[in-house]
């Protein structure tokens, strides 16, 4: 069922609602579902500066806390239409920045897949949304050579990887099984063994 539609500049966003657990949605651009898969190849062709521009996005906006321990979103849970209001305001607060238009999507996209993880897979049981965003994180420091922000202890392969071969492997290991053993322990202790969390600053 849709809970909401509506247009950005030449792009159409649907959120549907989800099936995995009560309250869970999926977001679709222009008719295409918005994964992780797709978020990953877009990002892994950035430069430094655009990374950059991301983080200070990401950290300065209302509606997500990147926190010492956790990731949380400021939206309802339910779907109600409080929260429909409050994503509305998400959305036109980032199309207001200076920004570039994929980024801007791309804002849009991670905050609510924040919020989505974070309804299907709530602390203190699994990570919530410390798993995406320590795949960004990893995508960002194999791709840029970024020591502090790889995990080298079990992706060292990865150093040898094409982008296109680790933006593959930083989608893999979100599943609970993958081929790198990465575990929900291993997603947890790099996000809080973190000295700090100016990510912008990469």
């Amino acid at each position: 069922m849709c809970f909401l539609k509506e247009t950005i500049g030449d792009v159409e966003i649907v959120i549907n609602e989800g099936s995995k657990r009560e309250n869970d949605y999926v977001i679709l651009f222009d008719g295409n579902q918005f994964t992780d898969k797709e978020l990953f190849a877009e990002m892994s062709v950035w430069n430094s500066e655009k990374w950059k521009t991301f983080w200070e996005e990401l950290e300065n906006n209302k509606y997500i806390n990147i926190s010492n321990n956790e990731v949380t979103c400021n939206f309802p849970l339910s779907l109600n239409e409080e929260k429909k209001q409050e994503i509305l305001e998400l959305i036109n607060d980032i199309l207001q920045k200076e920004v570039a238009e994929d980024l801007k999507k791309i804002l849009i996209g991670v905050i609510l897949r924040c919020d989505i993880d974070n309804i299907n897979y709530p602390l203190p049981r699994f990570n919530g949304a410390i798993r995406h965003i320590v795949q960004i994180l990893w995508l960002y420091g194999y791709i840029h050579n970024i020591d502090e922000l790889k995990y080298d202890e079990k992706l060292s392969e990865l150093n040898d990887k094409t982008p296109n071969e680790i933006v593959r492997a930083i989608y893999e290991i979100g599943y609970p099984r993958n081929s790198y053993e990465i575990s929900k322990e291993d997603f947890r202790n790099f996000y809080q063994n973190l000295v700090h969390y100016n990510f912008s600053q990469y």
